[in-house]
């Protein structure tokens, strides 16, 4: 068969529609505590509820917004990076003069 492999629809609105709502509020709390380093808030689970799925995609982008997530990610890549010794004026000594 030559026919063209069609890829199938990923748009987020028709996935989030057809999730479960316990689904939902498993994602939710899964994107909060990677995202974040928190569980959900008690007006983000009351949003989910009221709006219905297809709000998760918001909550997600209000959650990236955070200033908690820009310190999450400041942590996640120290740890790769081991940058945290350059953050202080003295740090270039310290890690040089740090016994091996």
């Amino acid at each position: 068969d030559d026919s063209p492999i069609t890829p199938p629809n990923l748009d987020s609105n028709s996935i989030l529609k057809n999730l479960s709502t316990s689904k939902a509020r498993e994602l939710l709390y899964k994107t909060s505590i990677n995202l974040l380093g928190r569980i959900p808030t008690e007006q983000e689970y009351a949003a989910l509820k009221d709006k219905g799925n297809q709000h998760l995609s918001n909550i997600i982008d209000t959650q990236l917004q955070d200033d908690l997530f820009i310190g999450r990610v400041k942590v996640i890549f120290n740890d790769l990076l081991l940058t945290q010794e350059w953050d202080s004026k003295d740090g270039f000594a310290k890690l040089f003069m740090a016994e091996f």
